[in-house]
Formats: structure tokens, C-alpha cells, sequence
């Protein structure tokens, strides 16, 4: 059985989330479990991949140090999404220090920030900075497609790719056709936790 859910729309993201993972952990639970929250962030997660697939872009990933996500009225749950899922990409871990801020395994840390935009669009922008590196993944309002962007003193790069239609529907009927694809969703879901219960 399939489970289909928007947490976008929780009052409640940390409590609701932990009780979903609960559900999931079950000896009893029988179902597989989308999130169109999760599921918003797709085309991001894909066109960032793709810049980062050079060895001068790789080997200077351990130099970010600012992460900054800019999401439409009532999508912060996606945007939380999608910095967990680059500080697990990243190795990462939430500073006990406090705020926003994901400690890597090198020592250096990555602050994050999110921020709304009036724009309805669910994930508007992602820049990831450091010394000699910036990513930039940007979908402009009512766009099929997003702009991806690396800027390193040994790689130039400028990309456009298809991005996800956005409608409820469309991205059920997209995941339903899938059967599956929640793995990376629970890998992410611990720091994501921990992350929501700091906002």
C-alpha cells in the first residue's frame, strides 16, 4: 500500500515527522510512504548533482561554507528538506552549538539559510558558497526548467533542465508510476528531525 502525504501542510513538522518515522519503524507497518514535500525538491536535488560531477567542483566541496535556500509562501518543509539532504550528502551533522549550522566531519562548518520569498513557486533558489566555489540552482516563477550555475576558477559551468511540473497531481501520478524512491527520503528524515526542531 502506498502512503501519500504533503508535510508542507503540518502545524507541527518536528512532532508530525517523528510520529510518521515511528509508524514506519513499526513491526506492524505495511505501506510505502511519499511526501510531496519531499518530492518538490526533486528537480533541485537532480540539477545539483549534475554540478557537482567535475573533479575541480568535487574536490573544492569541503570549502562550503554557506548554505542558502529561497522558497515560496508555505514551502519551508521542502526547503528544510533540501539542506538536509545536501548535509547528509556532505557528511554532515547539526552543530550542538545551536542554530542553523551543520559541522563536517573535516571540522569546518556550513551555515544555513532560509529564507521566503512572495513567489509561488516551491523552491525559487539554492546557493552553495565557499572560497574559490559557487553553485547556484534557480527556477524562475512559472518556468518548466531550471538554471543551474557553477562558478570555480577551473570549471565554468551554465545549465538549463527540465524541472517538475509542481501540480499535486502530476507529482502523485510521477510517484505512483515510481513505486518506491522513499529510501533516500528516511536517510534524510534524522536530520531533518533535528533541524525542524530548531526553527
Amino acid at each position: 500500500d502506498s502512503l501519500i502525504i504533503d508535510s508542507s501542510q503540518w502545524s507541527d513538522p518536528a512532532r508530525s515527522l517523528q510520529r510518521v518515522l515511528e509508524m514506519q519503524a513499526s513491526d506492524t507497518a505495511r505501506f510505502s510512504l511519499s511526501d510531496l514535500a519531499w518530492m518538490r525538491s526533486h528537480f533541485i536535488r537532480v540539477a545539483l548533482a549534475s554540478a557537482c560531477q567535475s573533479a575541480p567542483v568535487l574536490a573544492d566541496l569541503p570549502k562550503v561554507n554557506t548554505l542558502k535556500v529561497t522558497y515560496g509562501p508555505g514551502h519551508r518543509m521542502s526547503a528544510c528538506m533540501l539542506a538536509a539532504w545536501i548535509g547528509v550528502q556532505l557528511k554532515c551533522s547539526l552543530s550542538p552549538a545551536g542554530g542553523l549550522v551543520l559541522d563536517r566531519q573535516n571540522g569546518s562548518s556550513i551555515k544555513i539559510s532560509l529564507t521566503e520569498s512572495e513567489s509561488p513557486c516551491p523552491l525559487q533558489k539554492l546557493e552553495l558558497s565557499g572560497a574559490d566555489l559557487t553553485i547556484t540552482i534557480n527556477r524562475e516563477p512559472q518556468s518548466c526548467f531550471v538554471h543551474a550555475s557553477v562558478d570555480h576558477p577551473h570549471f565554468q559551468r551554465d545549465s538549463v533542465q527540465p524541472a517538475d511540473q509542481g501540480q499535486d497531481v502530476d507529482l502523485i501520478g510521477e510517484q505512483l508510476s515510481r513505486l518506491g524512491g522513499t529510501t533516500r527520503y528516511f536517510e534524510v528524515a534524522p536530520l531533518l528531525l533535528a533541524l525542524l526542531k530548531r526553527l
